[in-house]
């Protein structure tokens, strides 16, 4: 069960405001069986949500049209009901092979309502002892998580199919895989994957404008080291291209229609046999953005560093007797 209150503010300039208010009050139940024997394991399950939802939009300043001075709150009704089955099969001791589907019943905004079923597959082949390919097909819908969890499989042979996409969007992911051991303590790999959205865009009113679609690519490379049993040590090199329908850019002429995303993370772990851990990492970020001439802002190109720092303790376990 969850209460959310959400307020925005959008300062166009010292003369114009707007002010965004938004709540989501509702409950979300979830279910699940697993399955396990020798040769096929079977996770299945399903769930439901309800969520009365509030927006109320406003704007301020002497600048303001009147009919968004005193636009009346919209209420609607976040729903979704879903069901899902994944199959893992391992009748060949170098092959495991997923097969599953979901289906969901969704509505959201005030109109936007759609049933759909959304295909898995998976595959992941041992080439050698050491070389594993992995590929991956599936479709996913963003549901509205009222808490941002889900007893649901997050990712199918390695392949994450969940995103913090707008609620509603259909996403179809592609993605190929090879992980490699180069030795007992390194282990690494490449990935490449595709994902194609078609993305719903709400009005102001909160019903249904538009239906996007976007792109994007996404190449990562990656290397994990644990030099010692206290110690792993973490790089990944991660590209992605996104690109979006330039028919409906042209209706906002100041959103980015190509962003592309270079990220380095170096990730530094330390675990103590007391129970005391720590984590170091740092990533760079290096970002280009591109609107259309048209647009009132400038293009983006630009780059940052993050540092990021954690210490903790982690309670010891009881073994049983």
């Amino acid at each position: 069960y969850t209460d959310r209150r959400e307020d925005q503010s959008f300062p166009i300039n010292p003369a114009l405001n707007f002010n965004s208010n938004a709540k989501d009050q509702g409950y979300q139940v979830e279910g699940q069986y697993l399955f396990k024997d020798q040769y096929i394991n079977v996770i299945t399950g399903g769930g439901a949500y309800r969520i009365d939802a509030r927006n109320i939009q406003s704007c301020h300043g002497g600048f303001c049209p009147p009919v968004l001075q005193k636009q009346p709150p919209v209420n609607f009704t976040r729903e979704r009901e879903n069901a899902y089955f994944y199959s893992n099969l391992n009748y060949h001791e170098k092959i495991s092979t997923t097969l599953g589907v979901s289906y969901d019943s969704f509505k959201d905004i005030t109109d936007l309502t759609f049933n759909a079923f959304n295909p898995k597959f998976g595959l992941q082949w041992n080439l050698t002892e050491a070389l594993r390919l992995r590929l991956a097909w599936f479709e996913a819908t963003k549901s509205a998580l009222i808490a941002n969890q889900s007893l649901e499989p997050t990712q199918v042979a390695g392949f994450n199919q969940m995103f913090d996409d707008p609620n509603g969007t259909r996403s179809r992911r592609m993605g190929a895989g090879l992980d490699n051991h180069f030795s007992q303590n390194i282990y690494g790999g490449i990935e490449i994957s595709e994902r194609d959205l078609r993305v719903p865009l709400a009005s102001g009113s909160m019903a249904l404008s538009a239906v996007e679609k976007q792109q994007e690519r996404l190449y990562r490379s990656y290397l994990y080291w644990t030099p010692h049993a206290h110690w792993a040590i973490s790089g990944e090199f991660q590209f992605e291209q996104y690109l979006r329908d330039a028919s409906v850019v042209n209706n906002d002429t100041n959103k980015p229609y190509r962003i592309h995303t270079l990220s380095a993370p170096f990730t530094v772990n330390y675990f103590h046999p007391s129970g005391i851990f720590g984590k170091f990492d740092t990533t760079y970020i290096h970002q280009n953005i591109k609107r259309l001439p048209q647009s009132s802002l400038i293009d983006g190109n630009d780059g940052f560093v993050l540092f990021d720092a954690a210490l903790g303790y982690r309670l010891p376990i009881e073994e049983a007797s």
